[in-house]
C-alpha cells in the first residue's frame, strides 16, 4: 500500500509512514459536523518517485572520462598537423648557348696626315674614265699605301655602279710619298664600266706608313675631294 500523506509505498503492516512519520494503521476520518456529509478523500494512485541509487562501484566511469578525454587529445593532435601536399615537380631547366656579339668600339676621328688636293677625271682612248688624284703628304713620316673609294653619279644624280656589286669604285695606290711631297703624276685609277660617270667624288679610306702604322678614317669622317668630266 501507499501513505495517504506522502503517497511513498510502505508494506502493508505497517503502523507509521517510514518517510513523513504519518499514522496509518488504526487511522479514522475525523466525525463530520453536524449539517456537513463525509467525503472519503480521494485515492491517491501515483507512483513513489523513484529513488536516484548511487552507484557504488565508480570505475566504469572513470574508465569512461579517461577514454573520452584520449579520444579528444588524438582528434586534436591529428587537427593541428598541416595537411602535407605533394612538392611541385621542378620545372626542366634548359639552357641557351646563344651568343651575343659585342660591338666594335667606334673609331675616335683623327685629323687625316695628307692633303687631298683636287682629283683630274679624263676618258681613256676608248671611252672609260680615268681618275688622277692629286695628294700631299704632311706628316713626318713616309707613306708607301693608301686607299680610296670613288663614287660616281651621271648628270641626273643616278648611282653608276659600273661592273661591281657596290655602289663605288675601290681604289688602291702602292707609292711612295716622302714627308711634305706630293705622290706621282702618272697615278691614275681606271674605272672599267663606269663610262657614263659624270660626277666623282673621292673618299680616302686609309694610309700605311713605311714604319707599319696606319691611319684610318672614323665612319662619321668624310674626307673627300670632288670632279667632274
Amino acid at each position: 500500500m501507499f501513505c495517504k500523506h506522502c503517497g511513498k509505498e510502505i508494506p502493508d503492516d505497517s503502523t507509521y509512514c517510514p518517510k513523513c512519520g504519518t499514522k496509518i494503521a488504526g487511522e479514522e476520518p475525523p466525525a463530520p459536523k453536524p449539517g456537513e456529509r463525509y467525503i472519503e478523500p480521494p485515492k491517491l494512485d501515483k507512483k513513489p518517485p523513484a529513488e536516484n541509487k548511487e552507484d557504488s562501484n565508480p570505475l566504469p566511469k572513470i574508465i569512461g572520462f579517461i577514454a573520452v578525454g584520449i579520444a579528444i587529445f588524438i582528434f586534436m593532435a591529428a587537427g593541428s598537423q598541416p595537411s602535407k601536399s605533394p612538392a611541385p615537380a621542378k620545372p626542366a631547366v634548359t639552357t641557351s648557348t646563344t651568343k651575343t656579339e659585342t660591338p666594335a668600339p667606334k673609331k675616335e676621328a683623327v685629323a687625316p696626315p695628307v692633303t687631298l688636293d683636287h682629283i683630274n677625271v679624263e676618258p681613256n682612248m676608248i671611252g672609260e674614265n680615268t681618275v688622277h688624284l692629286s695628294i700631299r703628304n704632311d706628316s713626318q713620316k713616309t707613306i708607301d699605301a693608301y686607299k680610296v673609294r670613288i663614287y660616281v653619279k651621271d648628270n641626273y644624280d643616278k648611282t653608276v655602279k659600273g661592273f661591281s656589286t657596290e655602289d663605288y669604285f675601290s681604289g688602291i695606290s702602292q707609292d711612295t710619298i716622302e714627308p711634305g711631297s706630293y705622290g706621282p703624276a702618272g697615278k691614275v685609277w681606271t674605272l672599267h664600266g663606269y663610262d657614263n660617270g659624270r660626277k666623282f667624288t673621292l673618299r680616302l679610306m686609309s694610309i700605311h706608313f713605311t714604319d707599319g702604322s696606319t691611319w684610318e678614317t672614323a665612319d662619321d669622317q668624310n674626307i673627300i675631294v670632288e670632279g667632274k668630266r
